[in-house]
Order: structure tokens, then C-alpha cells, then sequence
């Protein structure tokens, strides 16, 4: 039996251990003014090439109105972590799907080193599903002119690495958790469209001066922030810590923004910013709310 046969079974059941509790699908109490959101498997994504199993979580809004659309939003994971995808992600995944997204979180690097396939697979995520709607039922209600991509640890930074082509495939806005900075500057400066990065300041895998220096950096629209006494795993979610719930929070800012045209929304940036956990902030975007020229907050 092969590797790549071998982790694919692996992840199945995985996903099968993670959801037998809850079932085919995880249902999530709505916070007032979002949306119910569910969370399922894709079991297979055609055309990834990174090694892993191929599958997917997507997590969706479950009530909607006749006309209504989301924007599609991909999500990288980290080295290594698509076989537990759910497990580490999924309350983050969710999160997402309350405020008005259809997210879908490719395993297509949960085994070995992800390399170059990786960006490539996040790509091949948007454009697969655009093309066959019948992955999923709720990809009907995908709107893929406005897209948005984040991503945590490597993830982070392949969703950075692919946002140099953010035109070609509609996307909006970045975010990137704890990204790892391995890319040159002439490459960050190729970025075609805004980028937040979050990181912890106790992050010793990632650290905050690599993310200093991809803000310093971007070209474009921007924002960096550094939460006090947050680790590597802050995304993860396995926790949900009041760094956890800050870093979320961020998060969703920047994609409502950004990706769903919710200016207004930004109204509650300055608050997030000068929020007691967090250490760092800066900021050059143009959106309400967001306009913190290089300010620092200790």
C-alpha cells in the first residue's frame, strides 16, 4: 500500500472519529446578527498535488435568503496539519461561516513537506470548486468574485505567496496567522491586494520580527498586529483563549471588510487595537476604522 493511500485512509478516519459524535454535520448556535453555520467533508478536491489525502472541511451558513451569496474564502492550514484538520481548526473554520462566508479548508498537506504543490492546491481549491458545484450543495450559494484566503503558520504564508496573483482569481483580502517569513521582499511587494498578519509575541517557531518585516514590506492596503502572550498554536483552536478569541476577531474584521464590502463593520478596529493584549498594531488601510498609520501599542 502506498504512502499516499495509507494517510488517505488515515483521514478518513480521522474525520470519522472527530464528527462521530456529532454526526454528518456539527451545528453551531448563532451569535446575534450572523448566520447558522454547519461544518461537513468534502471527500475529495481533484487536481491537488501536495502530498496528502485530498480531502476537505468546508463550513457554510445554513439559512439564507433566496438571492442571498457568500464569498468563497479558502484557509491553508499549517505543516503538516491537514490529517487533523477538524480537530484543530474547526471552531476557527465555523467562526468564519457564522459572519457570512463559505469556507473550505483543503487537506492537501498532511503528510511529508508541503513545498511548492502547497500554494498551488490553494489555487486549484478556489477554481474546482467554481467549476463543479456539485462538491459541495452549499457551493451554489458561493460567490467567487469576491474571494477571500487566510491561512495559518505555512499556510499563512502560501496564502501571502498566492496573493501576488489576487487579481486573477478575484481575491479581496489576506489574512496570515503566524506566518512564516522565507519570502523576499521583491516577492511580498508583488502582493496585489491587502494583507493583515497576526502573530504572538511569545511565538517561538514564527516570530513577530519575521512578520515585522513582511509588513514593512507590502505595497499594498496593510495591517499588523501581535497579541501578548500568544503562542504558535494560538489559531488552533483547540483552546479557545482570550488571545484565541482576539486573533478571531481581527480575522473577521479584515475579511468583512475587505471581502465582503463591509466598511462599516470596521467600526470596531480602534477598539480591537487598543485592546490591553495586544502589543503591537499598525496599520495603513484606507477602510473606517482601520486608519492606524504605524502606531504601536505596548
Amino acid at each position: 500500500m502506498t504512502r499516499l493511500v495509507t494517510d488517505m485512509m488515515f483521514f478518513a478516519m480521522g474525520m470519522h472519529f472527530a464528527m462521530a459524535s456529532t454526526g454528518s454535520r456539527r451545528r453551531a448556535p448563532p451569535p446575534p446578527g450572523t448566520w447558522d453555520a454547519e461544518l461537513e467533508i468534502i471527500q475529495k478536491i481533484p487536481g491537488l498535488t501536495a502530498p496528502g489525502a485530498h480531502g476537505a472541511v468546508i463550513a457554510f451558513p445554513t439559512r439564507k435568503q433566496k438571492t442571498e451569496r457568500f464569498p468563497f474564502v479558502v484557509f491553508g492550514h499549517g505543516c503538516g496539519g491537514g490529517y487533523h484538520l477538524y480537530q484543530d481548526y474547526s471552531e476557527d473554520l465555523l467562526y468564519v461561516a457564522r459572519h457570512g462566508f463559505i469556507v473550505v479548508a483543503p487537506a492537501s498537506c498532511s503528510v511529508g513537506k508541503c513545498g511548492s504543490a502547497f500554494p498551488h492546491d490553494m489555487f486549484t481549491t478556489i477554481t474546482e470548486c467554481q467549476r463543479d458545484k456539485s462538491l459541495h450543495p452549499s457551493l451554489a450559494w458561493a460567490d467567487f468574485t469576491r474571494v477571500g484566503m487566510y491561512g495559518h503558520s505555512l499556510g499563512a504564508s502560501h496564502a501571502v505567496l498566492d496573493a501576488r496573483q489576487a487579481k486573477n482569481y478575484s481575491i479581496k483580502a489576506v489574512v496570515a496567522q503566524h506566518a512564516c517569513n522565507f519570502i523576499n521582499a521583491k516577492a511580498l511587494q508583488e502582493v496585489e491586494c491587502p494583507v493583515m498578519v497576526t502573530g504572538g509575541d511569545l511565538d517561538d517557531i514564527c516570530g513577530p520580527d519575521g512578520q515585522e518585516e513582511m509588513y514593512r514590506n507590502f505595497t499594498q492596503e496593510k495591517a499588523l498586529v501581535i497579541i501578548k502572550n500568544a503562542k504558535h498554536t494560538n489559531p488552533t483552536g483547540r483552546a479557545r483563549s482570550q488571545q484565541a478569541q482576539l486573533e478571531l476577531k481581527l480575522t473577521m474584521e479584515w475579511l468583512r471588510s475587505y471581502v465582503r464590502g463591509e466598511h462599516g463593520h470596521t467600526v470596531h478596529q480602534e477598539e480591537l487595537c487598543a485592546n490591553p493584549g495586544v502589543s503591537v498594531c499598525k496599520s495603513t488601510s484606507k477602510a473606517p476604522g482601520l486608519q492606524r498609520n504605524a502606531t504601536v501599542i505596548v
